[in-house]
């Protein structure tokens, strides 16, 4: 197991295509569809999702960090798998 940076640019990198994502998909787009959210609250929180993105937005557009996990593994040599297993 072997953790890495990536960095993302949700929506594109776009700040308003972000915004319009992170409100269709994921935990917020989840609130806003469970709390039954008018368009009033949807604007509200879409400008705040748009002000908390807004200081990762540069040259390169919105760029957010992410991390991933990469894992590898190797069967070995002398499996008891059927031999179909290990084409």
């Amino acid at each position: 197991m072997e953790g890495r940076g990536v960095p993302m640019n949700p929506g594109g990198g776009s700040l308003d295509d972000a915004v319009d994502a992170f409100l269709e998909v994921g935990p917020v787009a989840a609130v806003l569809r469970e709390s039954g959210a008018d368009a009033a609250k949807r604007a509200q929180v879409a400008d705040a999702v748009r002000e908390a993105f807004r200081p990762h937005v540069g040259d390169q557009g919105l760029r957010l960090d992410s991390a991933v996990w990469l894992a590898t593994a190797r069967a070995p040599s002398a499996c008891a798998c059927p031999d179909r297993y290990l084409a």
